[in-house]
């Protein structure tokens, strides 16, 4: 992921911290890096793991992609863009999107071929699906074998069509039936199928 000597843009991240009002030191505190760590990391003495530059991302509100350019970093082929393909309008409804409709934001450290859904805080065209709104899951494929994904976060529709986010677990009261504690629960469901949650972007 990282080259021999890297033409880092100690400007440009200059320039970030302080948009972002926050100092060099903060930031490393951020990282959970020695305050030298971070001195090292912008002087290109150190290498800028896969988790930091995720997270440096998230301090200074810039792209994953952007972060890693400005470290000369070239990004490694395995960051594929992430379609979306449904999205959760603000009535809590899942749609499916035309493939290439919509793309996420990248992210490092997950699996090839994950889908996303991407949650609306408000009706958009298609047009506007294009940026950045709401927040994101990236999941596996839905499945119908319910059993496999108990005791995971889910995204889980339910036989009426019901849409689910959280914890999923068995009912006690019904074989069939499922349980989702988290920010969109379903509670005594019949589940028709499920899709594990492997990263969220807020």
């Amino acid at each position: 992921m990282t080259i021999d000597k890297p033409s880092i843009d100690k400007t440009w991240f200059r320039q970030q911290f302080e948009a972002a009002g926050i100092s060099q030191n903060q930031v490393a505190e951020e990282l959970g890096i020695p305050r030298s760590g971070m001195t090292k990391l912008l002087a290109g003495g150190r290498a800028l793991k896969a988790s930091e530059a995720v997270k440096l991302a998230e301090i200074i509100d810039s792209p994953v992609l952007e972060v890693l350019a400005r470290f000369g970093i070239l990004p490694p082929p395995e960051i594929d863009p992430v379609l979306v393909s449904h999205v959760v309008d603000n009535h809590g409804q899942l749609n499916s999107l035309p493939r290439g409709a919509a793309v996420a934001p990248p992210v490092l450290e997950i699996p090839h071929h994950c889908h996303c859904i991407q949650f609306r805080t408000a009706a958009a065209s298609a047009e506007e699906l294009r940026t950045v709104d709401g927040w994101y899951a990236y999941t596996g494929p839905f499945t119908p074998n319910i059993l496999q994904a108990v005791g995971r976060w889910v995204i889980a529709v339910n036989r009426l069509g019901q849409l689910g986010v959280g914890m999923l677990s068995r009912s006690y009261k019904n074989y069939h039936q499922y349980n989702i504690a988290g920010p969109v629960p379903l509670s005594e469901a019949e589940v028709s199928e499920c899709a594990v949650v492997l990263h969220i972007v807020t």
